[in-house]
């Protein structure tokens, strides 16, 4: 008798898809409020020159050139939820460069302005204003968000064992940068500054690289590249193209 087999690829499919939408949930809890009130737009951003040193603290230093293309105007709030009430992140500087920063939380917006991450210890947010093309069918999570098209997908997460995914997100992350919320991590010699809608808000420069737990950020002028250290799985994010790792 024939006894059809059983397909099981399409299930494990489902549960990594399923684990990206779980993932997302505490990384949108700490973002969540940032949509919660917005002021008009303004100026174009004025970056500040940084004194050297090094610093466990929020500070002022300088945020490096352009990359893949400016920005939309934003929202302004304070993120306070899900677990982000607590101190205020503080960063150390390694020896091989990168910045080790202790929290529960930490944003910062790239120095375009078009991309802005949130990070917890293994789970990682960014969410880009403007690309040029669709993200691809297979790494858009429609759990998380109803709806979501490869077209208005405009997030990408990585972490809590799943699989990089973008999701849609009703909200701006970049107002959550500022350095009185999951910027305060920035300090002299520790990453930029650069003042946006009336705030002073964290850069991490070119060629700096971000850490929080066990996951990892990477400016470049190509992108931001963000990776679970775990499993070595990530993203680079950019306004021409995206990729997956």
């Amino acid at each position: 008798m024939f006894r059809a087999q059983r397909r099981s690829r399409p299930r494990v499919r489902h549960r990594a898809r399923l684990r990206a939408a779980l993932s997302l949930a505490p990384l949108l809890a700490i973002s969540l409020l940032a949509g919660c009130s917005s002021t008009p737009d303004a100026e174009e951003p004025v970056v500040h020159d940084a004194p050297t040193g090094s610093s466990t603290d929020g500070g002022s230093a300088a945020a490096e050139g352009q990359d893949g293309g400016g920005d939309g105007a934003g929202d302004t709030a304070a993120p306070e939820a899900g677990g982000a009430t607590g101190e205020p992140p503080s960063a150390q500087l390694q020896p091989d460069g990168t910045i080790l920063v202790e929290g529960d939380h930490a944003s910062f917006l790239m120095p375009s302005q078009n991309v802005a991450c949130v990070l917890r210890p293994d789970q990682v947010l960014c969410q880009i204003d403007g690309k040029e093309y669709d993200a691809r069918d297979r790494d858009i999570t429609p759990e998380a968000f109803e709806g979501c098209t490869p077209s208005s997908a405009d997030a990408m997460s990585v972490g809590g064992g799943a699989d990089p995914a973008w999701a849609c997100l009703p909200y701006d992350l970049r107002p959550g940068t500022d350095v009185t919320q999951g910027g305060a991590w920035s300090g002299p010699g520790l990453g930029a500054t650069l003042e946006r809608e009336g705030a002073t808000v964290a850069v991490l420069p070119y060629g700096s690289t971000l850490r929080l737990g066990n996951v990892s950020c990477l400016s470049d002028n190509l992108g931001v590249t963000c990776t679970d250290l775990t499993t070595g799985h990530g993203f680079q994010l950019a306004r021409e193209r995206y990729t997956t790792h």
